[in-house]
């Protein structure tokens, strides 16, 4: 079964966090971060409050099964208006490195320096955060330099959702959704990639 679409929850309080695969080595004069493929994103979400009936109790069944198959969120960046990017495909095959040529993006439209970018790969999102600023150019071109290494091999054609980011992972609970006197509820819990 697919990840269960949670994308029409809203959030009160999301905190990303890497998961990394890298380890520190020690070296004369410090310390430094060996990169490994498999990093990826992790959030941490309360939702806004729901009336426990219907909304809450219709979320909770969603979620339900999401504990089991894994959820598919919205990546809400508050305050940032991703604008019009068009519609972003990966220009050739990728498969390692952090570096991805994008093809089909609107003529100067600007990508920002930590700015969420997730890929669907055999249906399957996969986040991570653009590292540098960079202008499509006139022909809708741009190579995005991303946190983490690949983690799939990223086929020429492959959607990159810019302007409405998405994770999709392992669903826990931070604490079970109370059932308040004034009738609302809120979800608090984790999202981790799986890969």
């Amino acid at each position: 079964m697919a990840a269960v679409d949670l994308t029409a929850l809203c959030f009160a309080e999301a905190v990303p966090f890497a998961v990394t695969n890298g380890n520190s080595q020690n070296a004369p004069g410090g310390t430094f971060h060996v990169d490994r493929p498999g990093d990826r994103w992790g959030f941490q979400f309360v939702s806004r409050p729901y009336r426990v009936e219907p909304e809450g109790a219709e979320f909770q069944a969603l979620f339900d099964d999401a504990e089991k198959h894994g959820g598919l969120f919205r990546v809400h960046q508050p305050g940032f208006d991703p604008g019009a990017p068009g519609t972003p495909v990966v220009a050739s095959t990728t498969s390692a490195g952090k570096l991805v040529p994008l093809t089909g993006l609107n003529p100067n439209y600007p990508i920002r320096r930590r700015q969420f970018v997730s890929f669907v790969v055999g249906g399957q999102r996969f986040l991570d955060r653009v590292m540098e600023e960079v202008v499509a150019g006139a022909d809708g071109t741009a190579m995005l330099r991303l946190k983490n290494l690949l983690r799939v091999t990223l086929p020429a054609g492959t959607l990159a959702e810019l302007a409405d980011p998405k994770i999709e992972g392992s669903v826990t609970f931070s604490s079970p959704s109370s059932w308040q006197v004034n009738r609302l509820t809120t979800f608090a819990f984790t999202v981790t990639e799986d890969r």
